[in-house]
């Protein structure tokens, strides 16, 4: 499955959030920006799980760098968190990139 049928199907079934999220998760270790920034999305709005703007910050950041729509929900999203919670969320960010650039991704929940 290429990258936007990967999208696509995951935008069809976006009505039911825990299974999105599940989808979502199980995505991540193929490094899909579309599934980390809607993962960020649900994090950010409180779709299927706890609303967390940490969590939300860190999987932006990740889908920014290859998904240049995510970096405006990014703005957005830092504008909304103190300087505390943004310093959790880089370190969030970072700990969720060294478990992708792992070659088992260990320590991603699957």
């Amino acid at each position: 499955m290429n990258r936007r049928d990967f999208a696509h199907s995951l935008s069809a079934v976006l009505s039911s959030s825990a299974l999105t999220q599940r989808i979502t998760v199980q995505s991540h270790p193929a490094g899909y920006a579309v599934a980390q920034n809607n993962l960020a999305l649900m994090y950010a709005n409180g779709t299927g799980t706890e609303h967390d703007y940490c969590l939300a910050y860190a999987w932006l950041s990740l889908a920014s760098r290859a998904l240049p729509a995510s970096q405006k929900l990014l703005e957005q999203v830092e504008s909304r968190t103190t300087s505390e919670e943004l310093s959790r969320a880089k370190r969030q960010r970072d700990e969720l990139q060294a478990q992708l650039a792992s070659p088992t991704n260990e320590g991603i929940e699957r």
